[in-house]
């Protein structure tokens, strides 16, 4: 499928797939419509396991946990996968059913995957960044106006990653630009516990451990051809990436 461009007036843009008119509907139900100039804000959500966007819209038009009757069509805006595909699921003017009393002004985003119990990929965190910051440009939002659905009584939605960087802008925490050698073992080891991949003893000795680690990394934030349990020069850019990311110092 061919990626469009999203381009505001102030030229922030991102590449997106527009799936609307793909995607399952339901045989009566429509969404309600508003302006564009409604939306004030934008709520992050994550999918609560592993489907595709296609069978997403499925689950959401049949009979399911947000409707015994079923939803018009899948209740997000924009959806973002794995690998950091952005899909354009509903028009803007669309009120989709994201987050109880607060759908009327709100832009849903959701991040495919069990956030809760596991870490987004890299590429999804970029794609969630550019997401918010091309709806911050063409919405005039604020750095205030971003939300996670926990904010809307969705406890652990998305998960305590994406929560740390909505918190991180809502706070105007600009990412710490931090200086990460990775060069010892030590470092190493240091830098895959922080990120939650390592459970090992900080002794500089390349195991077993580590290199489950470095593997359960790759596996999770690079791509499938990357995944050696190797710790070389493309594993090293993406851990610095990573860190920096999730502001770990």
């Amino acid at each position: 499928m061919e990626k469009l461009k999203l381009i505001t007036n102030e030229k922030v843009e991102i590449d997106i797939i527009n799936v609307i008119r793909k995607l399952k509907q339901h045989s009566t139900k429509k969404w309600h419509s508003r302006g564009e100039d409604d939306i004030n804000k934008v709520i992050f959500h994550h999918a609560a396991g592993i489907i595709d966007i296609y069978n997403l819209a499925i689950y959401h038009v049949r009979p399911n946990h947000i409707s015994e009757t079923g939803c018009p069509t899948v209740c997000y805006h924009f959806y973002i996968e794995t690998d950091g595909t952005i899909y354009w699921c509903n028009n803007f003017t669309d009120i989709v059913w994201g987050a109880k009393g607060a759908n009327q002004n709100s832009l849903h985003v959701c991040l495919n995957g069990n956030l809760y119990k596991g870490n987004p990929t890299l590429a999804q965190i970029k794609s969630m960044i550019s997401v918010w910051e091309w709806s911050k440009s063409y919405f005039q939002l604020e750095n205030k106006d971003c939300f996670g659905h926990y904010h809307f009584g969705k406890q652990n939605c998305p998960g305590e990653t994406i929560e740390h960087i909505i918190e991180s802008i809502r706070k105007n925490i600009k990412t710490k630009k931090i200086s990460y050698r990775l060069t010892s073992n030590k470092e190493k080891q240091i830098s895959l516990k922080k990120l939650g991949y390592y459970g090992g003893i900080i002794d500089g000795i390349w195991g077993l451990k580590s290199k489950r680690a470095v593997y359960d990394f790759q596996k999770e934030n690079m791509r499938l051809e990357q995944v050696d349990g190797w710790f070389g020069t493309e594993t090293k850019k993406a851990v610095r990436r990573v860190l920096e990311l999730k502001n770990i110092t």
